[in-house]
């Protein structure tokens, strides 16, 4: 009996990962590169404005996955906190 406890448990918590990195995802999707580059980079260190960098010093393609989800993260903040104020937006 406890081994089917843990085992639904363990689906559950799984289900419930697995749905947030899909909604992780579809976040950092919708972001443009400029948008990510409006804060500084976790990850390299990169400064806002900046493009991050490999750690050969070289420009990356793409802004590192921790700093698309900090500006996705950022930018949820402010369309709700925009949403509180009656819609109004810049």
């Amino acid at each position: 009996m406890a081994g089917a406890l843990s085992l639904n448990l363990f689906k559950t918590d799984q289900t419930l990962f697995n749905e947030r990195l899909h909604h992780e995802e579809m976040k950092t999707k919708d972001l443009t590169r400029e948008q990510a580059q409006e804060l500084s980079c976790p990850t390299c260190g990169a400064r806002r404005g900046e493009a991050c960098e490999l750690s050969t010093g070289m420009r990356r393609t793409n802004p590192h996955r921790d700093r698309l989800l900090h500006a996705a993260e950022e930018f949820e903040r402010e369309k709700i906190f925009l949403s509180t104020l009656g819609g109004r937006e810049r």
